[in-house]
């Protein structure tokens, strides 16, 4: 789930410190626009206590990965400029200062011919759980698309073809059975909040830090979004 970091300082229910989250690896997918810009997405999955995140398992995530896009037409939704370059695993189980286990595999390239859309332009995917409201889902801004993704081939529209909300949900589908044989279940991860009071008087409680299964990926909203961070250069 995409959280920018510079949130944490107006969340009340911030705790200050390392994250940690029983049973939970964070998971991130690296990837390089066709500006240079590089930018992250940031997942997390649950695991057994006997799991061991490893280059073995970041490999095998990121070949799975490029297969998916394959399979799933991402990939020709996405520019030849643009790529995923690697994905990486940190453990929360621990207070450790534990380090990331990137992926040492090739990189996975769109194969569209077509030219990219702007930098900041993503397309939003919502984690799905079996529970409801806000701190039980979460939200993907997938980037890196061509023009031949939108409706209007990158004319001045709002919408993306049908075809790019299609393939970018049958993407997670495809890559969650990677997750799955590697012994990693996708999650929202929630790490500890403290009770704080919102700014309308109510009351949030504690909540211990935990983590929810995802029961479906599903793009919702069929229109493009900004990320401003994205469509700057430096």
């Amino acid at each position: 789930m995409t959280m920018p970091v510079s949130r944490k300082k107006f969340d009340g229910g911030h705790i200050p410190g390392p994250i940690i989250i029983p049973n939970c690896i964070q998971v991130r997918v690296l990837m390089t626009l066709s500006s240079g810009k590089a930018v992250v997405n940031v997942l997390h999955a649950q695991v057994a206590g006997t799991f061991s995140a490893t280059t073995t398992i970041a490999n095998n995530l990121m070949t799975g990965l490029a297969s998916a896009l394959t399979s799933s037409n991402l990939a020709a939704n996405m520019p030849t400029t643009t790529s995923v370059t690697a994905v990486d695993l940190r453990d929360l189980r621990s207070p450790g200062n534990f380090p990331l286990v990137p992926s040492t595999v090739a990189a996975a390239p769109g194969t569209s011919a077509s030219p990219s859309m702007p930098p900041g332009t993503t397309l939003v995917i919502t984690l799905r759980t079996a529970q409801a409201g806000r701190a039980f889902r979460g939200r993907v801004y997938w980037g890196g698309w061509a023009t031949n993704a939108d409706a209007g081939n990158g004319s001045a529209t709002t919408t993306p073809s049908t075809g790019a909300t299609v393939s970018l949900n049958a993407f997670f589908a495809s890559w969650n059975t990677t997750w799955t044989s590697n012994g990693m279940t996708f999650c929202i991860g929630q790490p500890q909040r403290q009770q704080y009071t919102g700014i309308t008087g109510t009351v949030h409680p504690a909540r211990a830090a935990n983590t929810i299964p995802l029961t479906a990926f599903q793009v919702r909203d069929a229109v493009w979004d900004s990320q401003r961070r994205r469509a700057q250069v430096a």
